[in-house]
C-alpha cells in the first residue's frame, strides 16, 4: 500500500474521522497534490504552498497542516482565469500580467478537522480563508510562494474541482 494512504488512514484513526471515498493529500515538502479514490491514486498535480513555514495560526500566512474537509466549492461555470476577491468574481485576469497574485478559476475552501490545530477561532483554516485555488502566476507553480493556500494551475484546479466533492477530505503534511 502507498505510504500516503497508510499515513492518511492512520491520521483518520487517530482523529476518529470516517474515511470518504475521494480524498486529497498535499505535501508541503514536495509541492505536490495527489487525488485518491480509496487506495487508488487518480492524479498527481504540481502545486505551490506557502512561502512561509507551515503554520496553523491566524495571520501567519503559513499553509496549515493536518486533516481538512472541503467546506465549499466556489466558481463552478466561471471561465478559466476568472479572478475572485472575497469569493466573488471580479473579471478574467491574464496570466502573470500583474505583480499581484490572484485567486483564479475555482476555489475549494477548506475547513480544519483537528480541534486547536486547524479548527478554532485563532487557528481554523475556514476562518483563515484557506483554499485550493488557481493563480494568475502559473509560471511559479511548484515553488513555495502562496500566502497560505494551495495553488494550482488554472487547468489543474478546474479538473480537480470537477472531480472533488464538498465534504471530501484533504490531508496537508
Amino acid at each position: 500500500m502507498d505510504a500516503r494512504v497508510e499515513f492518511f488512514r492512520a491520521k483518520l484513526k487517530l482523529e476518529n474521522i470516517e474515511e470518504t471515498g475521494k480524498w486529497i493529500f498535499v505535501s508541503v515538502v514536495h509541492q505536490r497534490l495527489w487525488a485518491y479514490e480509496g487506495e487508488k491514486l487518480i492524479k498527481e498535480y504540481v502545486c505551490s504552498t506557502s512561502a512561509k513555514p507551515p503554520s496553523n495560526q491566524y495571520g501567519s500566512n503559513g499553509t496549515p497542516l493536518g486533516l481538512h474537509r472541503i467546506f465549499q466549492k466556489i466558481g463552478d461555470g466561471q471561465p478559466s482565469g476568472m479572478a475572485f476577491e472575497k469569493r466573488e468574481p471580479i473579471g478574467v485576469i491574464p496570466a502573470a500580467t500583474d505583480e499581484k497574485g490572484y485567486v483564479t478559476s475555482r476555489i475549494l475552501w477548506l475547513t480544519g478537522l483537528e480541534k486547536e490545530k486547524n479548527l478554532g477561532y485563532e487557528c481554523g483554516s475556514e476562518n483563515r480563508k484557506i483554499y485550493i485555488h488557481g493563480t494568475n502566476k502559473e509560471g511559479e507553480i511548484g515553488t513555495r510562494k502562496s500566502g497560505g493556500c494551495v495553488e494550482l494551475t488554472n487547468a489543474d484546479v478546474i479538473e480537480l474541482f470537477a472531480w472533488a466533492g464538498e465534504k471530501d477530505l484533504v490531508l496537508i503534511d
